[in-house]
C-alpha cells in the first residue's frame, strides 16, 4: 500500500472507530449506514467489513447475538468491549497492532511536542520501543516540512558540523495525520486533502 492509500485507509478506519463508539452496540449494516452518515459519503461495505474484522480479532469488538432471519440466514450484533480512546486502532489483517506508517505519525507528533528540535533530537524522541526512526528519515521529513511551511528554521547551523534547528509553526497543525511527501516532489497534508508544496510551483515562482 503506497503512502496515500495508507493515509486514505486510515481516515475511513477512523469514521468507523468512532462510529463504533458512538454506537457500542451494532450490527455490520448498523455501522456501514452509520459510518456513511458520519462521513457525509458513503463508506465501502468492504472497508467497514474489514476493519470490523480486525476490531473482532483484535479484541475490541465481541458478538454478543445472533439473530436469525428468513431463509435461514443469520446476522451477527456486536458490541463494543475495548474502548481505547479516541484514536482508531492500527491494526493487521490478524488484529495485533501495525507499524505501517508509524515512524512518520511518530515524527509528526513529536514535532509538536517539542517545538524546537534538529533532526536528530527529533529522531530519538520520536522512536518507541517497537518504532524505530532513522536519522535520515528525520532529515528528510524535515527538510520537506519546512519548504511547506510547516517548520521554520530557528537557527541555521553556525558551523560545519552544526545542525539546523527547527520550529514547529503550531498553526499549521491540521490533524493527526502526518504529511505525505510524495514522489513526485509534493507535499500532500492528509488532513486537509490538499497539496501544501510542489516542486513544480516553486520552479514556476
Amino acid at each position: 500500500m503506497n503512502t496515500f492509500a495508507h493515509a486514505k485507509a486510515i481516515r475511513v478506519q477512523q469514521v468507523i472507530w468512532d462510529t463504533v463508539r458512538e454506537l457500542r452496540e451494532f450490527t455490520e449494516a448498523d455501522l456501514i449506514i452509520q459510518a456513511s452518515k458520519r462521513a457525509g459519503q458513503t463508506v465501502p461495505d468492504d472497508s467497514v467489513h474489514a476493519y470490523l474484522n480486525k476490531l473482532k480479532l483484535g479484541e475490541y469488538v465481541e458478538t454478543v447475538a445472533v439473530e436469525k432471519l428468513k431463509h435461514g440466514h443469520v446476522r451477527n450484533r456486536f458490541q463494543l468491549v475495548r474502548n481505547t480512546g479516541r484514536e482508531a486502532p492500527r491494526l493487521t489483517s490478524t488484529g495485533q497492532p501495525s507499524k505501517l506508517g508509524r515512524a512518520r505519525e511518530n515524527l509528526w507528533r513529536s514535532m509538536r511536542t517539542l517545538g524546537t528540535f534538529n533532526y536528530r533530537d527529533l529522531a530519538l524522541t520520536a522512536c518507541t520501543s517497537d518504532v524505530v526512526v532513522r536519522e535520515s528519515e528525520a532529515k528528510r521529513f524535515c527538510r520537506y516540512l519546512e519548504r511547506a511551511g510547516y517548520l521554520v528554521v530557528a537557527q541555521p547551523p553556525v558551523h560545519a558540523k552544526a545542525l539546523t534547528v527547527y520550529r514547529f509553526v503550531q498553526s499549521r497543525y491540521t490533524g493527526p495525520l502526518p504529511p505525505i511527501i510524495q514522489t513526485i516532489e509534493q507535499v500532500f497534508d492528509a488532513n486537509t486533502q490538499q497539496i501544501v508544496w510542489s516542486a513544480d510551483e516553486q520552479e514556476a515562482n
